[in-house]
């Protein structure tokens, strides 16, 4: 996510977090929730050519289903194209090894090879096309053509990201979860679980600070994505001054 986005959730996690901790709560999780949306969606106009019907980001909208709040980010994909090199030693290479050849690019690049479909150019144009598909979940293409010219060579490869048609992504975030109190149920688990290396049961200040520690590496900056206006505000969430007790829900 764009920088300014990340570290705004980073710092309201953690005083969240911190609330938690001082409240003796733990054995919370995170809900993230992803929805992507075509750039040219207008949530407050209805197209003609809908034919009545609205698109899904509309409906949301116009209906109030949309999620509110200060839980709630989008931004915009700019990079949704971009062309690498590799380097090709032999055509037995550019015939069978070059989806490994260009994942390992795409990699050095600092990229996701599961986030992009990759197109193999500068090839021979002599010869009919021949279709290379890797054997991996989501299987990317490679187009490639009979080609005579020397070896070893840098050939062209053009990359689309996969969400190219729907850039524009709404983040929504929540800590769920969050009333269990470290009671001696917890503890004995804990004992218990001694040997486990990543245990949940786990007093509230170690397990608050594993938990933001884990999700500080998870939230990445992505230098390629634009923060886009929020969602509308609404008003806080107010949490009790003092801790929790028997009862206290029907005041708050």
């Amino acid at each position: 996510m764009p920088e300014t986005q990340r570290q705004e959730i980073l710092t309201l996690l953690k005083a969240d977090i911190q609330w938690l901790i001082k409240q003796g709560l733990m054995d919370y999780s995170l809900l993230v929730g992803i929805q992507r949306f075509r750039v040219e969606d207008d949530p407050t106009v209805m197209q003609e050519e809908d034919s009545g019907l609205l698109s899904m980001y509309q409906s949301q909208v116009t209906f109030g289903a949309m999620p509110t709040g200060r839980q709630c980010w989008s931004f915009l994909d700019t990079e949704v194209e971009r062309r690498i090199k590799v380097h090709v030693q032999n055509r037995e290479e550019l015939e069978r090894g070059a989806v490994n050849r260009i994942m390992q690019s795409i990699e050095q690049h600092g990229l996701d090879p599961r986030d992009w479909e990759f197109y193999l150019e500068g090839v021979g144009a002599d010869n009919p096309r021949k279709s290379v598909k890797p054997d991996v979940q989501n299987a990317r293409s490679v187009r490639v053509k009979k080609d005579t010219k020397a070896f070893p060579r840098i050939m062209d490869v053009r990359l689309l990201k996969k969400n190219r048609d729907r850039p524009c992504t709404l983040l929504t975030i929540s800590v769920i979860d969050f009333l269990q109190t470290w009671t001696f149920k917890k503890k004995m688990a804990g004992y218990i679980k001694v040997f486990e290396a990543n245990k949940s049961t786990v007093p509230p200040d170690e397990y608050g600070e594993r938990f933001i520690s884990y999700f500080t590496r998870c939230l990445e900056k992505g230098s390629y994505l634009v923060a886009e206006p929020g969602c509308p505000e609404t008003p806080p969430v107010v949490k009790p001054e003092g801790s929790w007790a028997a009862g206290d829900s029907a005041k708050h």
